[in-house]
């Protein structure tokens, strides 16, 4: 796994999280407890299955910078789900937003913080399963 990165959000810095959806590849990636969202270094995704749906990217560029070239990201659908996502054309990153995440789980607002690691792989497990 890379070193830590800020989100590219909110800045802050994220923590890494090794997750392991069932019958899954563990996957490595870095979180923000801030915001939520999921950052993918390049190949994290298609790691977690060997069906990973490729990347589709809009050539929208968005208003986030990479948090590891510190260039533009641009506006993808990741998946059935089709998850608005952010991605890196230099090192092939992802960005998922918190939000993004959680309407693509079907997660209602809570006062209750959902860890990290459930939000992940329930994530995952809608999205390649």
């Amino acid at each position: 796994m890379a070193d830590p990165v800020d989100c590219p959000e909110c800045a802050k810095p994220m923590d890494h999280l090794s997750v392991e959806p069932p019958g899954r590849t563990r996957v490595e990636l870095d979180t923000c407890a801030s915001c939520g969202g999921f950052w993918f270094d390049r190949g994290e995704l298609s790691r977690a299955s060997p069906q990973a749906p490729a990347q589709v990217v809009s050539g929208t560029q968005s208003a986030l910078q990479c948090p590891r070239c510190k260039v533009a990201l641009y506006d993808e659908l990741l998946g059935p789900a089709e998850t608005p996502a952010q991605g890196c054309f230099r090192c092939k990153g992802v960005w998922a937003s918190g939000a993004a995440v959680d309407a693509a789980i079907r997660l209602h607002p809570t006062t209750e913080r959902v860890p990290a690691e459930t939000r992940a792989k329930s994530w995952l497990e809608r999205w390649f399963g």
